[in-house]
């Protein structure tokens, strides 16, 4: 009885944890509905994916607070405090009646959580009677004296699961994003833009430091490129691209307004909006041209990391040595890729797989599991995350069989020779992982020593703009010869760009941005012994441990099942599809 549940109360990136002796199954609903930063409701995706087995063993449940889940979770806090049992009596606040259907009604009204956009579009899943026996496990666990509930701070579970998701035993974790919900040392819910934490593992403790984001506040960077760039919510990494092709000192002096980089709570008000509204209106006149847009990016991109290397700097102390990141503005890797140079005694830099809100949920299960049921949390070199495992192999097969495509048998060696004669595959391996970024259990792999394929992935398969980069993976061993970056440099979930030694530029023009830098994988023989094997085999055969890597998509969420990789592969036209675990490949 030492398993642990994670849910976040979220306005995008729905996601729910679970975490026993047996590793970490971490689920984001958008790899389900196929909708992008989806709302639905975490519970609803854990009832309808998860089987009845899931409850066994869970002794604590937490949910990250919110406005949707966390109303319907505090009437179970409740109801367990009277000790109330799952046929009795609603909590006070809900309609009178068993507990299992008032909540039943409750999650019916919470299908879709609070949206701050009207115009997103939400799923329904009709008529939720039929989840009725799976809730009523799940209310029965609940209500149960034995298993410990708690709704927890926003930022309290995004650095707990960057620090125990890392090998450190000791690090400053460190959160910064657009806005969420926090308590203060009385417990009061309040609206934060950050937090950081000294954490030690042995035995797992947090402390909470001073520090709070101030009215420039570093998650001010989505909103404000959205606004002025004319991209829409979760386009930041559009953003990033752009600006390694603009001149970041033509817009520095219009960023220094003050309205610009205020945090949301300020710009909500009458005055702050309307004064925000001014200035991001008078930058959008501006952009006339697309060169107009690059400075613009350029000068936002400077401003963030300015923003952020004055916050870290107020919690980084000379002493430290490892530092890790989370909150969704840490999906700027360019940011992430200069921390060291910024503090030269920092060794370590890592990021979780999934740093941004669907990440909660894992920080959420963690901090039951290691904070309140004492679990020893594992140090392990790098924590694997699957966000679902993969289904039966002969689903792969019937999937295959149902469009009527011929699979023939595969080496490791045979596509490391497809991939070297300049076609562009996609690799399908048992459950994906966790996060927005492939790290090839669903990604799209090509030659890194041709722009052909880069520039055929970006107009032919993925369909987005051209000046959009594409990241390379590298053999961990050789990542120093290849990339500026310090002895012992790993990235195994690409969350730091790095600058491309000048002698390999032209070696690997594929994966080299603008600005002379990449965001890299690094790939590890004891995490991913097979993808490894393949940059193996590229090497012997190219001389290059480097392959070009991005997610197996098409203006949609990863891939996720056997029949979304055929259907994506049927309709961009990729040469090739290997099942590494069937050891097959599909062609047209």
């Amino acid at each position: 009885m030492n398993a642990a549940l994670g849910f976040n109360d979220p306005y995008h990136d729905s996601s729910f944890c679970r975490i026993d002796s047996g590793g970490v199954h971490h689920v984001e609903l958008e790899r389900f509905t196929r909708i992008k930063m989806e709302r639905q409701n975490p519970l609803l995706g854990f009832l309808d994916l998860m089987p009845a087995a899931a409850m066994d063993g869970v002794a604590a449940i937490g949910v990250v607070e919110g406005d949707g889940l966390t109303a319907m979770f505090r009437h179970l806090m409740h109801a367990q405090a009277q000790g109330m049992a799952a046929g009795g009596m609603a909590a006070e606040g809900m309609a009178a009646g068993p507990l299992t259907v008032a909540l039943l009604q409750e999650l019916t009204r919470l299908q879709d959580l609070p949206d701050p956009d009207p115009q997103a579009a939400l799923t329904s899943l009709g008529p939720l009677d039929r989840y009725h026996d799976r809730l009523h496990a799940f209310v029965t666990r609940a209500l149960d004296p034995a298993t410990a509930l708690a709704v927890l701070g926003h930022h309290h579970a995004h650095c707990a699961n960057a620090f125990l998701s890392s090998p450190f035993d000791r690090a400053v974790s460190l959160s910064l994003d657009g806005g969420g919900y926090d308590f203060d040392d009385a417990g009061g819910r309040i609206t934060a833009y950050g937090a950081a934490y000294r954490c030690s593992a042995a035995p797992f403790v947090m402390e909470r430091m001073a520090f709070r984001p101030d009215v420039t506040a570093a998650g001010a960077f989505a909103r404000v490129c959205t606004g002025a760039l004319g991209l829409t919510f979760g386009e930041e990494g559009t953003a990033m691209a752009m600006a390694a092709y603009g001149d970041p000192a033509r817009f520095g002096a219009a960023l220094d307004a003050p309205w610009v980089w205020a945090t949301h709570d300020a710009v909500r008000t009458d005055a702050g909006g309307v004064a925000l509204a001014a200035q991001l209106d008078g930058l959008r006149r501006q952009m006339v041209t697309e060169q107009d847009r690059f400075d613009l990016a350029a000068a936002l991109q400077a401003r963030a990391a300015a923003v952020v290397r004055t916050q870290l700097a107020s919690v980084v102390g000379r002493n430290d040595r490892a530092l890790c990141l989370s909150g969704g503005l840490f999906l700027n890797c360019q940011i992430v890729g200069q921390v060291q140079a910024w503090f030269p005694w920092i060794e370590h830099v890592y990021l979780p797989p999934a740093p941004y809100d669907g990440g909660l949920s894992i920080g959420a299960a963690q901090l039951m599991r290691h904070g309140v049921l004492g679990v020893a949390p594992p140090r392990p070199a790098f924590m694997p995350f699957a966000s679902a495992p993969g289904g039966p192999l002969l689903d792969i097969v019937a999937a295959i069989r149902s469009r009527r495509l011929v699979a023939v048998p595969a080496t490791v060696a045979s596509m490391a020779g497809r991939l070297a004669a300049g076609q562009i595959g996609a690799r399908f391996e048992g459950g994906a992982e966790s996060g927005r970024r492939a790290l090839g259990h669903r990604s799209i792999l090509a030659d890194p020593r041709t722009v052909a394929a880069r520039d055929r992935i970006n107009a032919d398969i993925k369909h987005r703009a051209p000046f959009r980069p594409l990241a390379p993976m590298v053999l961990a061993e050789a990542v120093q010869d290849w990339f500026e970056c310090a002895p012992g440099f790993a990235s195994p979930s690409m969350s730091h760009a790095l600058r491309v030694r000048a002698r390999a530029v032209a070696d690997i023009p594929a994966v080299v941005h603008r600005d002379g830098t990449a965001r890299v994988q690094t790939v590890h023989a004891a995490l991913t012994p097979g993808l490894h094997a393949l940059l193996m085999a590229f090497a012997d055969l190219t001389g290059v441990p480097v392959l070009l890597n991005t997610s197996f998509n098409d203006q949609e969420p990863i891939v996720q099942t056997a029949d979304q990789a055929i259907e994506c592969f049927v309709r961009t036209g990729l040469d090739f599809l290997y099942f590494s675990e069937l050891g097959v490949v599909v062609v047209h």
